[in-house]
């Protein structure tokens, strides 16, 4: 990224996630998987908006994708 480095690292760090998050006004699924070392983050996210769900990853990669069908039908 040649002298964007310090620009995206710092945009990156310093978005303010959980308050953006906290005032979307549509349903939103955040998902992860067990072995995500964000994993974490990704959950405190989730409970930091009245409109965000928490989905754990199915190890299979595969199976990922119809993961979000109950989400993605119900809205």
């Amino acid at each position: 990224a040649g002298n964007m480095d310090r620009t995206a690292y710092h945009a990156h760090f310093t978005y303010p996630t959980y308050e953006k998050l906290s005032r979307t006004p549509v349903p939103t699924l955040l998902a992860t998987a067990e072995w995500d070392p964000n994993n974490s983050h990704t959950r405190a996210a989730s409970e930091a908006a009245p409109k965000c769900e928490f989905q754990i990853l199915d190890e299979d990669f595969y199976k990922w994708g119809e993961s979000f069908l109950p989400f993605l039908e119900r809205k």
